[in-house]
């Protein structure tokens, strides 16, 4: 059985352990917000009991563990009027932190997928404390960009509007990225 760890319980992370558990995978969450931690804890292992794997297990350890696959989801999220160095300043600190942590416990064939922003950014940060550190969930970027050229504008894309478009026509942007994380980890398994 796969075992994912997932460090960051918010709508990202959460709905990253949702999709992994429906798909049979063993998953442990960390967060340094206990309440929240054990919230979605709690929701999640009603989904596991709906999701009928057996083998799955869903767990909130201490202290990480030896695992195959990390995901680094915790952050400050972007949010409207967020400058793309404001957010990797925030998310540095947070990301080499964690960082360091997987380093004292992963095996050599560990896998890392970055999945807060801006991910290439801090997946180049993580190399320095860890090998096999993958970007995942640049989606919303390459939509935004995407989002600027079927506009018609030959203007540089305004990050800031594009990401409105991008929610308001998508609903909540996390769904892209848990759909790109978990494409991603069925080709790593």
């Amino acid at each position: 059985m796969t075992l994912v760890t997932i460090f960051g319980t918010g709508n990202v992370g959460s709905q990253i352990a949702y999709q992994l558990i429906i798909s049979g995978y063993s998953v442990d969450l960390i967060d340094t917000d206990s309440k929240a931690l054990f919230g979605q804890y709690n929701d999640l292992l009603q989904a596991k009991e709906i999701a009928d794997h057996p083998y799955t297990e869903l767990t909130c350890p201490l202290v990480p563990r030896e695992s195959d696959i990390y995901i680094i989801a915790a952050g400050s999220k972007v949010e409207h009027g967020n400058d793309r160095n404001l957010l990797f300043k925030k998310n540095s600190v947070i990301v080499e932190e964690i960082a360091k942590i997987i380093a004292k416990v992963r095996n050599e064939d560990s896998m890392t997928l970055m999945v807060t922003n801006p991910t290439t950014e801090l997946a180049k940060l993580a190399l320095d404390h860890i090998p096999n550190v993958l970007p995942v969930g640049n989606m919303l970027d390459n939509a935004r960009l995407r989002l600027s050229k079927v506009s018609g504008s030959h203007e540089k894309p305004d990050i800031n509007n594009q990401y409105e478009l991008v929610k308001n026509n998508k609903g909540h942007t996390c769904f892209g990225v848990t759909t790109e994380v978990i494409k991603v980890i069925k080709r790593l398994v």
